[in-house]
């Protein structure tokens, strides 16, 4: 019987004890955490790959949008908008191109001595009234609304009374006009009461004129052809405002005429 016994404890010892692998006894808050960070790592790897196709769909799409630019090009309305500070009159333009007349001389009605017919043909261009603008508008133009600003008596108190900036430049053009014949016609009349004033109210339209040329500078090339022994102006094409249709909506949206009589 020893005999036997020696011999399976022999056999016995002959198994290794490291190819043993134990059951699992983690805790079931281990399993739990376990479960836990897989289903974070699945959620990370999900995360992932919607980036990447949302990336790919942005990249996709931009580039759609790059290749479809050229066909809807953005409105002059738009680009007014970008180009201008905001006016009441924003949307109110209409463009059309035009070749500029380079040789062209002074219209009979607007060349020449003043006379009752060129007179009222400025007057027609410069002297619609005034335009109102919206107080509440001011800071789009950065300007503040503490100011005592001119404006419309009550209840129109929040209208400011304005005008484009158009019509200025006229008035100057007209002015020095006026002031390159101020000795054939009666210039103490229009609030110059005086030489001296009228000699700077000139003097402030070439100013004015010439910060606003420099402001706005045209960039269009001006080309040179030859023609009766000098070389005469060629300008490129324009694309300018509708300004027949400008006046007529100054006319229509006038507030007060000129001279304003409100206080």
């Amino acid at each position: 019987m020893s005999l036997m016994w020696k011999s399976v404890k022999v056999y016995l010892a002959g198994f290794s004890t490291s190819s043993y692998s134990p059951l699992r006894t983690d805790s079931p808050d281990c399993i739990e955490e376990q479960a836990r960070d897989l289903e974070k790592a699945e959620k990370v790897d999900a995360s992932g790959r919607r980036t990447v196709c949302l990336s790919l769909y942005f990249l996709l799409a931009s580039i759609l949008l790059y290749a479809l630019l050229p066909l809807y090009p953005p409105s002059d309305e738009y680009c007014e908008g970008k180009m201008w500070a905001w006016s009441p009159i924003l949307g109110a333009s209409r463009y059309e191109w035009r070749q500029m007349d380079s040789s062209q001389l002074p219209g009979a009605l607007y060349g020449g001595p003043p006379t009752e017919d060129r007179l009222d043909a400025w007057e027609h261009i410069v002297e619609d009234g005034f335009i109102g603008f919206p107080r509440d508008r001011l800071k789009a133009i950065r300007k503040s609304e503490a100011e005592d600003w001119w404006s419309l008596p009550y209840p129109d108190q929040d209208t400011i009374i304005a005008g484009p900036e158009f019509y200025h430049q006229l008035h100057c053009v007209r002015l020095l006009w006026l002031a390159a014949l101020r000795d054939e016609w009666d210039y103490t009349k229009g609030g110059n009461i005086s030489s001296w004033r009228y000699a700077m109210h000139t003097k402030h339209c070439y100013l004015a004129l010439e910060k606003m040329l420099e402001c706005q500078a045209d960039i269009s090339p001006v080309l040179f052809e030859q023609g009766d022994g000098v070389w005469e102006t060629r300008n490129a094409p324009h694309k300018c405002k509708d300004f027949p249709a400008l006046v007529q909506w100054q006319a229509d949206n006038t507030v007060c005429g000129r001279p304003c009589q409100y206080s």
